[in-house]
C-alpha cells in the first residue's frame, strides 16, 4: 500500500511511504529515503523485501514471517527503514 504518511517519531513526513501491518509489526518504508541498496533485501531473515520496477518492495505475504530482528532498520545506510512493534 502507498500512501502518504504523518510519522514525525522517525522523521517520516509528509513523505511517499510503503506501509504494511501484520500480525502487531509495521514496517515502514520511506521511498524517498530508499537507494535501492538492498541491505535490507540481503539481510532479512524473513525474505520480506525484494527489488520490483527500481524500487525497494515489502512482500505483504511474507510478512507475518518477522520476528522484529530489526535487521533492516539498522543496517539501513538512509535510515528508510522504521519497524514498529505493538504491544
Amino acid at each position: 500500500m502507498d500512501e502518504l504518511i504523518k510519522f514525525e517519531g522517525w522523521g517520516f513526513r509528509d513523505r511517499p511511504m510503503s506501509t504494511q501491518e501484520e500480525h502487531g509489526v509495521t514496517i515502514l518504508l520511506d521511498e524517498e529515503r530508499c537507494t535501492g541498496c538492498r541491505l535490507c533485501e540481503n539481510l532479512c531473515p524473513a525474505n520480506i523485501y525484494e527489488m520490483g520496477s527500481g524500487k525497494m518492495k515489502i512482500k505483504k505475504e511474507r510478512l507475518s514471517y518477522c520476528f522484529v530482528c530489526r535487521a533492516c532498520e539498522v543496517s539501513c545506510p538512509t535510515q528508510a527503514i522504521a519497524v514498529i512493534e505493538r504491544a
